[in-house]
């Protein structure tokens, strides 16, 4: 045996002599005969029926997850099934929101019912924020912006401005 691995089912998967095997009914079936050496194996092999032991193997395509950068320089947040998360979604401790085609926002954006600030890293801001007007807004920390409110004695007007 040159390797193993275990799937996310529980499935025992071998790389022996050059051919992948898997455990089924207490015995090792040959699945996968390969024309190339390899030295490891994951559970990124798919499983299928295969009428002949003389198969090729084929390159598998793995899922990728997490954050990926789109063809047209935008990012998106791919879950463990390889869908496009959207809305908002908390990575590594830092707050996202990703619109209804998966795509990371930045700037400001309104959720429906509250305005939020986020950097050009695509990360909710929170606490004093100056825009590129020079206007100063307050974040609270729940990012959604303060406004028709006083905070540490400066007053928010209803559009989120200090005044």
């Amino acid at each position: 045996m040159d390797d193993f691995s275990i799937d996310a089912h529980g499935n025992l998967w071998v790389l022996s002599k050059g051919r992948i095997k898997k455990y089924v009914n207490g015995e090792l079936s040959t699945l996968y005969k390969l024309n190339a050496p390899i030295t490891a194996i994951d559970n990124s092999v798919a499983e299928k029926t295969v009428p002949s032991e003389n198969t090729s193997a084929e390159p598998q395509s793995v899922a990728q997850t997490g954050w990926v950068k789109n063809e047209d320089g935008s990012w998106s947040y791919k879950n463990l099934d390889g869908t496009n998360a959207t809305g908002w979604i908390n990575n590594n401790g830092n707050w996202y929101y990703l619109n209804n085609d998966g795509k990371m926002q930045t700037g400001w954006i309104n959720d429906g019912t509250d305005w939020y600030y986020l950097n050009p890293s695509g990360e909710m801001k929170t606490g004093w924020h100056k825009d590129s007007n020079g206007k100063w807004y307050y974040l609270l920390e729940s990012g959604k912006m303060a406004h028709d409110t006083v905070v540490n004695g400066y007053t928010i007007d209803s559009n989120g401005a200090w005044v």
